[in-house]
């Protein structure tokens, strides 16, 4: 199974959406759902029921892709979070430890930024730079060189569009800052507020790093997580409902010697889920022999060694979202979802 990404589709309009399936042939409909529907009305011979079915799974369908964007937005918050408190405290100890004429030459940074008495996320940005600015000048010693990592310069080149404009590259560091949660941003803005107003004068800046970190580790923790298994299952066990509702058994299958086989109820899930979560899926439409010699071409002609080129592989790796541990869960007797 793939890990599951967050995507604008599913937040389409799903009223408009199941009103358009509504009046419209299933011929008409997008093909993921119209291979659905011809599961439960040409393979499972219930005509009366296949439409229905569709439309029906089409809004669970939808919820779990609303609830899986949600969860992977909330572990990509999560961990940005995580990101920044650990680059902070590396730098905070490498402030306690550096040479005083470095840590002087921060203190003036911070005052600088600071001076202004405002201490929203342009001025910490600001802050971040300009110490990172100073501290990538310094000749290289142990505590200076991990806070040039902990600040996290980019190590690629930035493509130039204009060149009149120098490019700044992005310090890790701040990207990982602006993916937070605005709470928890504005939390940590808050406390930074007070140390400027109380110490605008002589403000240091192992007093700023030092604020940041005690915020960000005040400040309750959500746990990540990244498998959306939960949220599969909790879908699984919805569609199972309205094919019993129709007569319909939602269970697994397998056949020996094939591997890539899936029962028809897998394969219904798979159709409706995927419509939403990654409607130009090519699981079911494999590469034809011109397209894999196509990329096979394209993959020759990059500058890559011979690790990179064994990782690239020459076509995409085929996962399903739903898998048979989904479909066994949902169907358990003692299931909390019911079923």
């Amino acid at each position: 199974m793939r890990h599951l990404k967050a995507v604008p589709l599913s937040r389409k309009n799903l009223q408009e959406f199941i009103d358009r399936l509504k009046c419209e042939e299933p011929d008409a409909w997008p093909t993921f759902l119209y291979r659905a529907w011809a599961i439960v009305a040409e393979e499972l011979e219930k005509s009366d029921a296949a439409s229905e079915t569709v439309i029906s799974t089409v809004a669970a369908a939808h919820a779990c892709a609303l609830a899986v964007s949600a969860r992977v937005q909330a572990d990509a918050r999560s961990l940005a979070r995580q990101e920044v408190s650990s680059a902070i405290l590396s730098i905070l100890n490498c402030v306690k430890r550096i040479r005083a004429s470095i840590r002087n030459a921060l203190n003036e940074v911070a005052q600088t930024e600071f001076g202004e008495g405002h201490a929203d996320s342009e001025v910490v940005t600001n802050f971040f730079n300009g110490c990172a600015d100073f501290v990538k000048g310094v000749p290289s010693e142990a505590d200076v060189v991990r806070m040039v990592n902990a600040f996290g310069f980019p190590t690629h080149e930035i493509e130039k569009l204009n060149r009149r404009i120098p490019a700044k590259p992005t310090l890790k560091l701040i990207s990982d800052w602006e993916s937070m949660h605005p709470s928890v941003r504005t939390a940590v803005e808050l406390e930074l507020q007070k140390l400027v107003s109380d110490r605008s004068s002589d403000l240091k800046a192992l007093d700023v790093f030092s604020t940041v970190a005690h915020s960000l580790a005040n400040e309750s923790v959500t746990a990540t997580r990244e498998n959306s298994g939960d949220l599969l299952i909790a879908y699984v066990a919805e569609v199972a409902e309205i094919w019993r509702r129709w007569q319909l058994y939602p269970g697994r299958a397998t056949r020996d010697g094939d591997s890539e086989y899936r029962s028809q109820f897998h394969r219904f899930l798979e159709f409706v889920l995927i419509n939403q979560l990654d409607p130009r899926s090519r699981l079911f439409d494999r590469l034809n022999d011109e397209e894999l010699m196509r990329n096979r071409k394209f993959l020759a002609s990059l500058p890559l060694d011979a690790d990179e080129r064994a990782e690239a592989g020459i076509g995409p790796r085929y996962q399903w979202l739903i898998s048979e541990h989904h479909i066994r869960e949902a169907n358990k007797p003692d299931s909390k979802n019911g079923t």
